[in-house]
């Protein structure tokens, strides 16, 4: 299958358990906070980023935002 550069990336990062920050989980949870209050204030349904917005809020909770985005796989993998 075709996938993103991007994705590519964080995919590669997870497999080899880095996590070192580029893009940290907190910055992460709080983007999609964001577009969830927008959404709400538009009246749209987003499931999926309020969704991904509780798993990213939870890594936070759980001492991981200041890990990569790929450091969020650390709460589903043995690291």
């Amino acid at each position: 299958p075709i996938t993103a550069p991007g994705l590519q990336r964080i995919l590669g990062l997870i497999a080899d358990r880095a996590f070192s920050p580029n893009f940290p989980v907190a910055l992460v949870a709080k983007d999609l906070d964001y577009l969830n209050q927008v959404a709400l204030a538009e009246d749209a349904d987003t499931p999926m980023a309020r969704a991904a917005e509780s798993v990213f809020r939870a890594g936070v909770d759980e001492g991981r935002g200041a890990l990569d985005i790929a450091g969020i796989a650390s709460r589903y993998v043995t690291v």
